[in-house]
């Protein structure tokens, strides 16, 4: 996983697995992010698979970034982010535009 900064504030880059085996360190590392920001952008494009775990955290991200009034945005959603959030209909509730990929094989990046 990746942290860094940017001009728009911080950006958090998961890697590989965002499940239940690898959630704790992600909470941490993404509460870590939050703080002291006034922007938050959640890249995505590198995860792999996502459970129940991973899409609390995200849910998590959101309800603390609107809490502390973050402006925070999900990008880089792949095929597997956009199945589980859709299953459970919450893109409503990220409200971030998605890139749906004509090509199975594509990432489904952000355009």
């Amino acid at each position: 996983m990746n942290r860094s900064q940017d001009s728009a504030g911080q950006v958090f880059s998961p890697q590989g697995d965002l499940t239940i085996y690898t959630a704790q360190q992600h909470k941490e590392q993404l509460l870590l992010a939050i703080n002291n920001q006034t922007t938050l952008q959640i890249n995505l494009a590198e995860v792999t698979d996502i459970d129940t775990a991973g899409l609390q955290l995200l849910i998590l991200a959101k309800r603390e970034s609107m809490r502390r009034n973050i402006a925070m945005s999900i990008s880089g959603h792949t095929r597997v982010v956009l199945d589980v959030i859709e299953l459970c209909n919450l893109s409503g509730f990220f409200g971030d535009p998605v890139f749906i990929p004509s090509d199975p094989s594509d990432k489904g990046t952000l355009a």
